[in-house]
């Protein structure tokens, strides 16, 4: 953009910090401003500004007039995180009230009832349930100064919304009640709380019945009549901590496990999802003045309570009668044995700097192959919104999990390089897509015509395919019934797998094990491993078109070694295209991108006799452009195509894919039909 725009464009961010629109897995709109568009470029470095199209300069709205501002003060602060300035204050005798926060974030002395006092915090994320808003809240109730408390803690599976309530005598003696829904719950009572009496229900459903836990089947329990027993805990006085762990569909909900212990512990839990072999859990830390201690214990649910000034944790399993349990790859469907160098297993071991709040080992398979298949760790979100830090980059360990918890979009991490400021500016992020950006040429009778998927309308059709698609993942074993939850990694692109299968859904199933293969299996990806070959400038992003869709530019004559070596060029491939997405895109506004590709002197810098492997390479390129970011590309423009080839390049080019792709001979004048000229490298007329 010109100088001129640069206060333009930061009173459309003052805006922006107002919206509620989410940005994919892990960003959120107030961060935007500090992501700013990073392009490989054809010079010295990498990272290149994004220009703004000139259609956008005419675009302007009054912060009233935006339509994700509506009944926002535009002069109000912006609230950290998107999170909520509303808290509601419980009266244990009136009900619920309504109070609204001062600018500390307190709530008003005046209107808080003397005997309740809410805290509640939803939005955060909790990693063992992978929940969203409101999955996590917390709720403190206090009488009078501050003192010991009770915490009953509710963790759910992603399954349904379950609600706690808890009926409890307070210390003068009346009976209270409070109730909170969530995937992950927290609700503090004073240490002085007497006759506590808990139970759970499904919103939307009924109230969760009770199972034999000490079977490992979890079979319901009867009464006399054959009906199923509402499940229902009583204490006369309760431990510091209390957890409940809850899965199960709306309908068929149980409390699976229940943990107490002390506030100032953490849980390490082996949980047996089958009953072949006994297991047991050996773990080993450093106490609070540095002394080596041992723990151990067996079973078929094993739980070890460490306390959390344990520092430098060490958690191995072994089998009863059996052997130690050695490490799987969690990250592959189909969990290999993990090797040395002389082939042999490697012992599973897992380390833990400081005490974790509550961590779950899924441990399945008979004594002498048993393996650990699932490691979920929560963490604690329930700090105040002042208190929470945002996180700003995606870390390693959000992919060191098992391919179904792996995230969607992201997975760059150890970003060093600053991202240009005008990564995604304003403009991109309030655009406001037509019917013929959100269907191809507007057409929404076509079947395979949808280009944004997300924040929009479905179709009758497309909710139909989708709950196909779910039944045939239910009965092939990817998910464990049709009501679960789309494995991580594929729940934002599902109908987009779906439409370019042509809703097929068994060709969908199979295109999802490709994107297993070719994109989770190579993340994380780092930043300075790619380095090398981005500044290359073999691809790169560089401007938008007047839809604000990112233009990738591929040139194929700085190829290179890369010819020969088809792991890094797909690597490179997948971060470029993984960091747009990260970064670049705004769902349900800008999903898709479009392409360029430059065969400049391509013939001079092709030897013959590597034909063979740069076929090769070639084909994984167009595996992972089209079956792992499917349904991206809005049109392809090949551009200084040598004489001769266009026909054989043309013939390669399958019949559905054909109105997408063009051969212009004046490039400058066909690609300026989409972009403006400064979106442009002056080689293609810009």
């Amino acid at each position: 953009f010109g100088s001129s725009q640069q206060s333009s464009s930061k009173s459309y961010a003052s805006s922006a910090k107002h919206s509620a629109m989410a940005v994919h897995d892990h960003a959120c709109l107030p961060m935007m401003r500090h992501h700013s568009f990073s392009t490989i470029s054809s010079g010295d470095s990498w990272r290149q500004f994004l220009h703004r199209p000139a259609c956008m300069r005419t675009r302007a709205a009054e912060p009233e007039a935006l339509p994700h501002t509506r009944g926002v003060d535009p002069n109000a602060p912006a609230q950290p995180d998107n999170r909520t300035a509303w808290v509601p204050l419980v009266d244990a005798e009136v009900g619920v009230k309504s109070g609204k926060l001062n600018e500390k974030g307190d709530s008003p002395p005046a209107t808080l009832p003397a005997s309740a006092r809410d805290t509640s915090v939803s939005g955060t994320k909790a990693l063992l349930s992978r929940s969203s808003s409101p999955a996590v809240s917390a709720k403190r109730i206090c009488t009078g100064a501050k003192q010991a408390e009770v915490l009953l803690e509710m963790s759910c599976d992603k399954l349904c919304v379950r609600t706690i309530h808890v009926t409890y005598t307070d210390s003068t003696g009346n009976q209270q009640h409070c109730s909170q829904s969530g995937y992950n719950v927290k609700i503090f009572l004073p240490a002085s709380s007497t006759d506590v009496k808990v139970s759970f229900s499904v919103v939307g459903g009924g109230r969760i019945c009770k199972v034999d836990r000490e079977d490992p089947k979890a079979p319901w329990v009867r009464d006399a009549d054959g009906r199923s027993v509402p499940e229902t805990f009583f204490y006369a006085s309760c431990a510091q901590h209390i957890q409940y762990f809850i899965r199960g569909p709306s309908l068929h909900s149980w409390v699976a496990q229940v943990d107490e212990r002390q506030r100032m512990e953490g849980l390490l839990e082996m949980v047996s999802r089958d009953i072949q072999c006994v297991r047991k859990m050996d773990v080993a830390y450093s106490d609070e003045h540095g002394v080596r201690q041992q723990w151990s214990a067996s079973g078929y649910n094993v739980k070890c309570h460490l306390p959390m000034s344990a520092r430098d944790i060490e958690v191995t399993f072994s089998v009863i009668g059996g052997g130690n349990v050695c490490r799987v790859d969690r990250r592959d469907p189909q969990l290999p044995w993990i090797v040395d160098a002389n082939g042999h297993r490697t012992l599973e071991k897992l380390f833990y700097v400081c005490c974790p709040q509550c961590v779950q080992f899924d441990i399945r398979g008979p004594s002498l192959r048993a393996y650990i298949s699932r490691v979920q760790e929560q963490h604690d979100h329930t700090a105040t919104t002042d208190t929470i830090p945002r996180q700003r980059a995606d870390t390693a360990d959000l992919y060191a999990v098992a391919p179904e918890e792996v995230p969607g979009i992201g997975g760059i991490v150890d970003l060093k390089k600053p991202h240009s400021e005008y990564l995604l500016p304003a403009e991109v992020v309030l655009f406001e897509p037509t019917q013929n950006e959100i269907f191809h040429n507007g057409d929404a009778s076509k079947t395979n015509s949808r280009q944004i998927f997300l924040n929009t309308p479905l179709s009758t059709a497309e909710n139909a395919a989708l709950g196909e698609l779910h039944r045939l993942l239910a009965k092939r074993g990817v998910v464990e019934s049709e009501h679960s939850a789309f494995p991580r990694y594929v729940e934002l692109h599902a109908l987009r797998i779906l439409q370019t299968c042509k809703f097929n859904a068994s060709k969908a199933v199979d295109m999802m094990k490709t994107a297993v293969q070719e994109r989770v299996r190579r993340l994380p990806i780092v930043e300075e491993d790619v380095l090398p070959d981005l500044n290359r400038g073999f691809i790169y992003w560089h401007g938008r078109d007047r839809k604000c869709r990112p233009c990738l530019v591929i040139r194929l004559e700085r190829l290179g070694e890369l010819a020969t070596d088809k792991e890094r060029a797909v690597r490179l491939v997948i971060f470029t295209l993984e960091y747009a997405l990260r970064f670049a895109m705004v769902p349900g506004r800008v999903e898709n991108w479009v392409v360029v590709i430059d065969l400049a002197n391509v013939m001079r810098t092709i030897s013959p006799l590597r034909v063979g492997s740069i076929a090769s390479t070639a084909a994984a390129l167009g595996t992972a452009l089209e079956k792992v970011y499917c349904g991206r590309m809005v049109w392809l423009k090949i551009v200084n195509m040598p004489g001769g080839l266009a026909r054989i390049v043309n013939g390669l080019i399958p019949a559905e894919k054909k109105e997408k792709v063009s051969f212009p001979t004046d490039a400058a004048a066909e690609l300026l039909e989409h972009m403006e000229p400064h979106q442009l490298e002056a080689r293609y007329g810009g």
